[in-house]
Formats: structure tokens, C-alpha cells, sequence
């Protein structure tokens, strides 16, 4: 079906049509996750940061410095051996430009969900009306993202979205500011993962985004000696522009007035899919009922690191003293049923306040009962 051509550029003169121009060819690094890799990516955990230096081989850690507070029981990743000082790390960063933050997994929440097919401006959309009943805050209150994971047989989108809160990002960005750094992108992933990771909280600007505005500046300035040519050109140009948008309009309007029949049946599609997605919204599980039952039933010693809805399926993964005693503890509960680990438990040892203990890593599943669904 046509559409309304976008607004007409006519009258703005030649330079800023060659503008326009040269900055569609450069338009691929304003795409989704396709900017400029930054040199430089700053890894938060617990207060603490952690500065890599990106390269063609892997990330050089080159220091790391303590911003806030860790909370009380929180592990803070160990410093880097030869690691140069805060002083020089943020010395060293302040003159080579916006550096990347990341954000440790830990520090929100990575849900999948299912939606029906859209584009993405309309997921994003979708997902931020329902983020309140994907994960513990609305979206006035989190930054977050999503990736589409699969396109289902019946037509759907499957996506993983991930959440931070607000207030975190902002404090963190506002804090390395005061340090006189350039806060560029910001992800949420592990430290592991590649730049840029699947979902950005942020886009950025590109790293390459001053040396083009240089270019285009350099190009400006060679062609002033030509200004009257580029008048007479930029008034052709404009009454082209003109006659071509007034070709566009008749043609899309005439496209919408034959397709009048078709817009009113998908009218009704939409309507007909808008009862279909809230009917799924009334009958979702809760999230934040989920963490709340998961707080009354699971030790104070028991650490969730992650936690993920697959429609009626629930999977958590953590850190407890004794993992084989978390199966009978969900089971004896009404909201949980089925409960499985999902891979073996591994042991592993944590750094507390109380020193260093002994630990068992594990994945659990369970399908939820009727107490945590429904909007309950």
C-alpha cells in the first residue's frame, strides 16, 4: 500500500541538499548496532570499573577504579594485575574520545517474550507499554532493549528484551562525566561478549562522527568560491524537488482511495490482533509476582544471577550452599510445579563479607501454577 511522501527539502538551497547527501552515504553507522567501534569500553559491576582497551585481538584491561558503594553483600570483580592507576586510566581515556559503558548482566533482567509481527519501531512500542509486566519496572522507570531471537511458524516474533533501571545508567553516566569522560554508547552484557553486544540502552554517536563533520566542513569551505553557481543550481534543484513531492502525493493519494476496501479489512485484522494481545497481557505471568514468591520461599544464602519466562516456564540460575535442597523448597510451593535442574550443579566459591565460602552453581526450571498467572 502507498504511502504519504515525507516533507519536502525544497528551499533550504544547495548546500543543504549536498549535506543531506553526503550524510545518506554515511547513513549505515546511524543503523541499528552499526556505529563505529569505540577504542575504549568501561565494564561496571557492583561500583566498580573496569576499563578495556579494544582492539583487533582480545580487550587489553588496562586498569580499573572504584565509582560508588558496592551493596552490602555484593562481589566486586578483582582489579587487574599491572593495571594502571584511576588517575592515568582516566587520563588516558579523556583523549581518545566517547568510550563505550557496559553494564553487567546482574545489574537488570533478560526476559523472552512473543509478539505479533511488526516492525521494529512498532516492537519497541509494544514492548514499552508491556515492559511492567516483563520485569519489575515500567518503562518511565528502566532504559532497555530487545533482540527478535525468531520468527515463529504461526507468523510471530519471538524476542529477548533486557532492562536496566533508570536511575542506575543515569547515575553511572552522570558520575564518569563528573570525571570528565565522554559517555558514548551504553550495552548490558556479559564482559565476555563481543562490542557491540545484542542490546544497546543507548546508541551513541559514531567515534568517526567528528572526523566526517570535518570532512564535510572541508568540502564546505573548498566550494565557497563557488557560491553563485550553487544558488542558481540549489533553485533548479528546489522546483525539481517540488514538482517530483506533488507526483508523489497524487500517486499515494490515489493509491489510498483504490485501496479503501483493503484498509478497512485490515482495520479489522488489527482490531481482531489488539484483543488477541491483550487477551495474552491479562494472561501473562507476573514478574514481579514471580520475584516476590521466589524472596518468601528461597534461603537468605540462595543468589539469583538470572532469571527468564519462556511463556509458562520459569528459569532461574544462581549460586546456593546447598543446590539439591532448592527442588523440594519450590515443589512444597503452589505457584511452582514440575521443578528440574536444567544442567548439572557445579561447585564454585564466592568472596562475601564473611570471607571466602564454598558454593554450588545452579539452573533450575519449573512451570507456573495458576497463583502467579493471570495478572495475579
Amino acid at each position: 500500500m502507498s504511502t504519504l511522501p515525507t516533507k519536502s527539502s525544497s528551499g533550504r538551497g544547495f548546500v543543504s541538499w549536498w549535506l543531506d547527501e553526503l550524510e545518506g552515504i554515511f547513513r549505515w553507522r546511524r543503523r541499528r548496532g552499526r556505529f563505529a567501534k569505540p577504542r575504549f569500553c568501561l565494564f561496571y559491576r557492583e561500583g566498580r570499573v573496569r576499563a578495556f582497551e579494544l582492539g583487533r585481538g582480545r580487550p587489553r584491561e588496562i586498569g580499573g577504579f572504584t565509582l560508588e558503594p558496592a551493596r552490602d553483600g555484593a562481589t566486586r570483580p578483582a582489579p587487574a594485575s599491572r593495571s594502571l592507576s584511576a588517575e592515568e586510566v582516566c587520563a588516558r581515556l579523556r583523549r581518545r574520545g566517547p568510550v563505550m559503558v557496559r553494564f553487567a548482566p546482574d545489574h537488570g533482567v533478560v526476559v523472552r517474550d512473543v509478539l505479533p509481527v511488526a516492525n521494529e519501531d512498532e516492537v519497541r512500542e509494544i514492548l514499552a507499554h508491556r515492559l511492567d509486566a516483563l520485569t519489575p519496572w515500567s518503562a518511565d522507570k528502566a532504559v532497555f532493549d530487545f533482540a527478535i531471537s525468531a520468527l515463529l511458524p504461526d507468523g510471530r516474533l519471538e524476542v529477548v528484551v533486557a532492562a536496566v533501571p533508570r536511575p542506575l545508567v543515569d547515575r553511572v553516566v552522570e558520575q564518569l562525566e563528573r570525571l570528565g569522560l565522554t559517555v558514548g554508547p551504553i550495552d548490558v552484557a556479559d564482559l565476555e561478549e563481543s562490542v557491540p553486544g545484542r542490546f544497546l540502552l543507548r546508541r551513541g554517536r559514531s567515534a568517526d562522527g567528528g572526523r566526517l563533520s570535518a570532512v564535510v566542513a572541508a568540502i564546505t569551505l573548498g566550494g565557497a568560491s563557488a557560491l553563485g553557481i550553487a544558488w542558481a543550481v540549489s533553485e533548479i534543484h528546489a522546483r525539481g524537488v517540488v514538482l517530483a513531492d506533488r507526483e508523489r502525493t497524487v500517486a499515494a493519494l490515489s493509491a489510498r482511495l483504490a485501496d479503501m476496501p483493503e484498509l478497512r479489512r485490515r482495520l479489522e485484522e488489527l482490531r481482531a490482533e489488539l484483543d488477541l494481545l491483550a487477551g495474552r497481557v491479562r494472561s501473562a505471568p507476573s514478574t514481579l509476582t514471580i520475584i516476590e514468591e521466589l524472596s518468601r520461599i528461597l534461603p537468605d544464602e540462595v543468589f539469583l544471577q538470572r532469571l527468564e519466562l519462556h511463556r509458562d516456564r520459569l528459569v532461574i540460575a544462581g549460586y546456593a550452599t546447598e543446590a539439591a535442597g532448592l527442588v523440594p523448597l519450590l515443589e512444597a510451593a503452589a505457584a511452582f510445579q514440575d521443578v528440574r535442574f536444567e544442567a548439572p550443579s557445579t561447585k564454585a566459591a564466592l568472596d562475601g563479607r564473611s570471607g571466602r565460602r564454598e558454593v554450588e552453581r545452579f539452573v533450575l526450571s519449573a512451570r507456573l501454577g495458576n497463583v502467579v498467572r493471570g495478572g495475579s
